[in-house]
């Protein structure tokens, strides 16, 4: 028997971010950086550009920043653009997720480290190719590939959700529309995985999910990140007391600091 006081909740955050492209959830996390937390990032975009731009000018926060990007080789044969050998982003990324070099596994990591998985989408189209490549399908998924990737994600979720993940856990998603029941015709924003029946399953494995929000045009255009999301997609909190909107600059870390109660600098 546990004592509820001891739980993990009060020590880490595992945090979907779901928003359109182009919001800015990668440059989001340059405000955590910032806050002292360690940051190590599954990249499978190759869209960390702009988070080095945001850091440029402070090099301790920089320094805090380390990433492996994992993206597949393709190549244009005859107008069509193929794969270049086999697929290696999906497995290499679950490599480095059981045992990140000169950190250690997932379980030996602190509440001081966060692990950022940058994005679903674009993991749940590599663990696709992966399944591909072992059936020797060439691109012509079947109705029993989609299962089979869709099963890879999900238990990716799954463990990132787990204490044995020691650390804080942000998975950045795309938005999806899919029906909330199946069957009902009635159609909610959910973070976007491969096919409609998973992108609902994944929030039941987070208690924290942030839905970012771009409004105005121009200089007037401003970014939050909603904690009660917008009715078409839904945001929650294990915190009751966190506002119902925070700035897309420093969103990340005023999350965290209102989960945790403090920074590590």
């Amino acid at each position: 028997m546990a004592a509820l006081a001891d739980h993990k909740s009060q020590a880490l955050v595992k945090l979907l971010v779901v928003a359109d492209s182009g919001f800015g959830k990668t440059g989001a996390l340059a405000s955590l950086a910032k806050a002292g937390y360690n940051l190590r990032i599954i990249d499978f975009d190759n869209g960390l550009d702009v988070l080095r731009n945001l850091l440029a000018s402070d090099p301790s926060a920089l320094a805090r920043v380390e990433y492996e990007t994992f993206t597949d080789k393709f190549k244009n044969i005859n107008g069509n653009l193929i794969l270049d050998g086999q697929p290696k982003a999906f497995a290499d990324a679950l490599r480095f997720m059981s045992d990140w070099p000169g950190h250690g596994p997932l379980n030996k990591w602190t509440d001081k480290d966060v692990l950022v998985i940058d994005t679903l989408t674009t993991m749940g189209l590599a663990s696709m190719r992966h399944i591909l490549a072992l059936t020797g399908r060439d691109g012509k998924a079947q109705i029993q590939d989609w299962g089979a990737a869709m099963d890879q994600i999900e238990r990716v979720v799954q463990l990132l959700a787990t204490k044995e993940v020691n650390c804080n856990v942000i998975l950045n998603c795309h938005i999806q529309l899919a029906e909330a029941v199946e069957g009902s015709g009635v159609y909610k924003g959910y973070p976007a995985a491969l096919g409609n029946k998973l992108s609902p399953k994944i929030p039941i494995y987070f208690n924290n999910c942030l839905v970012g929000k771009a409004s105005g045009i121009g200089a007037t255009k401003k970014r939050v990140f909603m904690t009660r999301g917008d009715g078409m997609v839904e945001g929650k909190s294990s915190n009751l007391n966190v506002p119902p909107e925070l700035p897309q600059d420093s969103g990340l870390a005023d999350f965290f600091k209102i989960l945790r109660g403090s920074h590590p600098v």
